[in-house]
């Protein structure tokens, strides 16, 4: 120990090339050894730092597996991918009527089939509006609104930096002079304005109760702003001529919005924004940064956490369109879960924290998606290759990825306290593990026979719909109900609960499920009145619903306003499809038209639910 070096830092370059003062890859063993072919002799220098030993030997090793396993992980992914494309040809995955039910409804439910969007362009109102309400006060504000409560989403734009760059937006002056401005302004500019406006948006539409009294303003009053800052930030993004000059910038400002323009009604122009930002990524290689030489940790782990956040969304947002990001297409490593001091302390040897941080919620997101799209992904575009064996798989990596979560969840409470962060992230990870499992558990009945089905699988699918209802129902979680998927998942579970009532147990009196969906609806209703684009989804569960409670058909569209959603499907664009092509044996296939809500019920209350198969597109031969 006496001839051990003590220093401030844990050196990464091998001891050969330092002694040369050459460029090491800081790999061992490292490039310039294995070509100098004294590879065997390849290692760092041994010091003290802190107190401790570092360099061991051991931790060389230790390295070197750890780079090993990542590649044979990649390697393992590429390969079931490919197994995956071989074996589809062979097992088609044939779709329900319960299927096809809950595919019409998500047509509507996440409007596609509706051309009611937000208005997102730039107009002189909305630049007036800008430049005459937000003050360096009110913006710094909703900045660390944002970063309080929204970081664990996007996990783009580190804290630290950007109030850095923000305090010297305004001290430059500059502030009052672009504010609102659209024309004359170089590239740079508007690209940090892009991104700005970005964090003030997603700020503003989850804004609460704390947010209304800072601001002095109504909530109808802060989503306007809320609006005029969204297109305000897309408008700045044009202007950097993203797809000619890629830069980090544009996939930052996609993960700040993502959280807040599927609640515009902008669903479609998420799913192309996130086509760009996945290019503008690939053509920084943000997927192979395990690759990149001498990066700081700092930049690696924030490249990690931006390149994951596109690949989630990717990944889990699988109805009505085909992932970009193909299983084992990239080298990008899922992020460490660091504290901000071990993150900027840039050494990249430091332990992982054991506590709930915004990158754990992240990284938690993260293997659900895996799950997901390695085992049960399901487009609704093209056939998959979905097994039973597959489903199970998923269901008991979900529930012990579940159990993993909220024990760290409670530790993390527990020695932190609860804030209102760990609150929506807990919230959001509740609902989308119970999503996942009523998905997975419910395209089980394609394998199996109806009681095998009920048996097993059933209770798990209501238990998880009536959860997910329960948790947006709850006035505690009423600030987190405006992210997108909220409204959703929720309504997705009421149907659940619905054509459960319909199809396999008729209903009851009391009937829990019955009385749980009719518990939900004004809560979704006030949800709407923000996420317009859901509309014509929740409109038709309450169809739906009345069809259950009344088990009448003398029922008038005029009754749920439906006339005029009629009138925006059919004059809407076919999306893939459209609801016409959804259904194969039943006459629900055309639920758009109102003569056939009539025939639908009819045929459900002809063919009751002890003779209806779930595990197949046709009744049963008793039928």
């Amino acid at each position: 120990m006496s001839n051990i070096r003590t220093t401030q830092r844990v050196p990464r370059a091998c001891l050969t090339c330092a002694t040369k003062r050459i460029k090491c890859n800081k790999k061992i063993p490292c490039d310039q050894c294995i070509k100098r072919k004294i590879d065997h002799l390849c290692g760092r220098e041994k010091v003290v730092v802190k107190g401790e030993l570092r360099n061991e030997s051991w931790e060389c090793r230790m390295e070197e597996l750890e780079t090993e396993n990542s590649e044979l992980k990649n390697e393992i992914m590429a390969l079931k991918s490919e197994l995956s494309r071989l074996e589809g040809g062979k097992e088609k995955y044939t779709k329900t009527t319960f299927d096809s039910f809950f595919t019409a409804v998500h047509y509507a439910l996440r409007g596609f089939a509706s051309v009611e969007e937000r208005d997102l362009k730039m107009t002189a109102e909305k630049a007036s509006l800008l430049r005459s309400t937000l003050t360096r006060s009110n913006s710094e504000f909703l900045v660390k609104h944002n970063f309080d409560m929204l970081f664990c989403l996007h996990m783009a734009v580190y804290p630290e930096h950007f109030l850095v760059e923000h305090e010297d937006f305004w001290n430059s002056g500059t502030a009052g002079q672009v504010m609102g401005i659209f024309e004359g302004l170089s590239r740079q500019q508007y690209r940090w304005l892009a991104l700005w406006y970005a964090m003030l948006s997603s700020a503003l539409f989850f804004s609460n109760e704390t947010v209304i009294q800072v601001m002095e303003s109504s909530s109808d009053e802060l989503f306007l702003l809320a609006q005029a800052t969204l297109a305000a930030s897309l408008e700045c993004l044009m202007k950097t001529e993203f797809m000619t000059y890629p830069d980090i910038t544009t996939v930052q400002i996609f993960c700040v919005l993502s959280s807040c323009l599927n609640g515009f009604g902008g669903f479609h122009l998420s799913n192309c924004l996130l086509e760009v930002a996945i290019y503008v990524a690939k053509a920084l290689n943000l997927n192979r940064l395990d690759n990149v030489k001498n990066l700081r940790l700092f930049e690696l782990e924030l490249g990690k956490r931006m390149w994951w956040s596109l690949t989630v969304i990717d990944w889990l947002e699988d109805f009505n369109r085909t992932p970009l990001i193909r299983r084992g297409s990239f080298s990008t490593g899922i992020p460490r879960n660091y504290t901000e001091s071990e993150l900027l302390s840039g050494n990249p040897n430091a332990n992982e924290s054991k506590l709930f941080l915004p990158v754990t919620f992240q990284l938690q997101m993260i293997q659900i998606a895996t799950i997901k799209r390695m085992l049960y992904f399901d487009d609704n575009i093209d056939t998959v290759n979905v097994t039973q064996e597959k489903l199970l798989v998923a269901h008991a990596e979900l529930i012990e990825l579940r159990r993993f979560a909220l024990l760290m969840l409670d530790d993390t409470k527990q020695k932190r306290g609860v804030s209102a962060s760990l609150a929506f992230q807990e919230f959001l990870l509740q609902l989308r593990f119970s999503h996942e499992l009523l998905e997975v558990n419910r395209m089980a009945a394609n394998f199996l026979s109806v009681e095998e089905w009920e048996s097993t699988h059933r209770l798990v699918c209501l238990e998880s719909a009536q959860a997910m209802i329960n948790l947006t129902c709850d006035d505690r979680n009423k600030p987190y109900r405006k992210f997108w998927f909220v409204a959703d998942h929720c309504m997705s579970s009421c149907i659940y609960l619905l054509v459960d009532i319909l199809f396999v147990s008729p209903r009851t009196d009391p009937d829990v499920r019955l009385d749980t969906v009719q518990r939900c609806v004004p809560i979704l209703e006030k949800i709407q009145n923000i996420q317009t684009a859901g509309n014509g989804g929740l409109q038709l569960m309450k169809r739906l619903l009345d069809l259950v409670i009344k088990q009448t058909s003398n029922y008038s569209w005029n009754d749920t306003g439906m006339s005029a959603l009629l009138d925006k499907l059919n004059s809407a664009p076919t999306m893939h499809g459209g609801f016409s092509h959804l259904f194969d044996s039943s006459p629900a296939k055309d639920l758009d038209l109102d003569s056939n809500w009539t025939d639908f019920w009819d045929w459900i209350t002809k063919h009751p639910s002890d003779s209806f198969h779930m595990g197949t597109n046709h009744l049963s031969p008793s039928g």
